[in-house]
């Protein structure tokens, strides 16, 4: 017999259908408590702002690895082993001042890098309207909103 920690995940036992249980709990949560507090005026924009202790910041953004078993594959071999040293896939979420996740993708390759990953998903294309919301006039500087991320992502407009 397996210890408890080795057939649970999640709660959930190994025979199920992850891919399938993760679909129905994205499917059914990821708007109502997850996209539901992207904002989306300049109220909101300024309400995020207001509590971020970072001038102009509305959110923070990075990445995290999320531990599995060696895949199958030379390739995915490859592909899944991280910096760290072990087999990952990476969590990628945005947070507000409150710590409320925003937005977040999950399930690209551990070797793949912050800045990639980002640039790939759903969300980068809608960067630059979503940073305009929160833009404020300094003078004769304008300042558009701006996410927190660690060296890893490039200082883009």
């Amino acid at each position: 017999m397996q210890p408890v920690s080795k057939i649970f995940t999640f709660r959930i036992i190994h025979s199920t259908n992850h891919n399938e249980t993760i679909r129905i709990i994205v499917d059914r949560l990821y708007e109502k408590y997850v996209t539901a507090l992207l904002p989306t005026s300049q109220g909101d924009m300024q309400n995020m702002q207001g509590l971020m202790s970072f001038p102009y910041a509305f959110a923070a953004v990075d990445g995290c690895h999320l531990r599995l078993q060696c895949p199958m594959g030379v390739a995915a071999r490859r592909d899944y082993w991280c910096f760290k040293q072990f087999y990952s896939i990476v969590l990628m979420a945005m947070v507000n001042g409150r710590g409320q996740f925003i937005w977040a993708s999950a399930g690209m390759p551990g070797n793949c890098h912050d800045a990639t990953l980002l640039q790939s998903t759903n969300i980068w294309p809608r960067l630059p309207a979503l940073c305009s919301l929160a833009v404020e006039n300094v003078g004769d500087i304008v300042i558009p909103g701006m996410i927190l991320g660690d060296n890893a992502f490039p200082f883009t407009p």
